[in-house]
């Protein structure tokens, strides 16, 4: 849809979002291209699935289609097919709903733990891979329980994306500091 002029509408819209509402926006706005995208396809899989919630193995599903996320998995010896072939029994098939699957109390945790790691990791913008380790720190949702399954260690994805900084940068955040370094 494409935005009207600018009317004083703007400013009485969002005070009709009640605040957890705009809290959820407002972390979704820090969220890289590639993240976004691996929300989309996490928001795709529960609808596809009929879930009214958009829950960690959905996102678990959306980051498997992250080029950089299967790399570092494979890079971990975690078969991002076997992580796949683990969820498939676990999704929960429900009747479609009318409505937009919401993120779940556990993942807006995951997401603001996200948000947590990135900011240590010294970026303003969550990418695929801080996602994954948020996921996998939560520990309990299906997500977590697959990859500890599939014996993926904490120690080493810690390391793997926070021990190599130079690794957490995505293409996202390359290209946010080519424009930085050009201005």
């Amino acid at each position: 849809p494409a935005a009207g002029p600018a009317s004083p509408m703007g400013s009485s819209v969002a005070s009709n979002i009640n605040p957890q509402k705009r809290t959820d926006l407002d972390l979704m706005t820090h969220l890289t291209q590639r993240s976004n995208r691996v929300f989309v396809t996490a928001q795709a899989k529960a609808k596809e699935l009929g879930a009214g919630f958009i829950d960690s193995e959905h996102m678990m599903h959306g980051l498997l289609a992250d080029g950089e996320i299967y790399k570092l998995l494979m890079d971990m010896k975690v078969q991002p097919q076997q992580v796949e072939t683990e969820l498939t029994p676990l999704y929960k098939r429900e009747t479609p709903k009318p409505t937009p699957p919401q993120m779940s109390p556990r993942l807006k945790r995951i997401i603001d733990n996200s948000l947590v790691i990135a900011r240590k990791l010294g970026f303003e913008f969550i990418s695929p891979e801080h996602i994954l380790l948020a996921l996998y720190e939560e520990g309990e949702g299906i997500g977590a329980r697959v990859l500890s399954k599939l014996g993926l260690k904490k120690e080493e994805l810690n390391k793997k994306i926070a021990g190599n900084k130079e690794g957490v940068l995505s293409a996202d955040q390359k290209e946010a500091q080519k424009k930085k370094s050009s201005i």
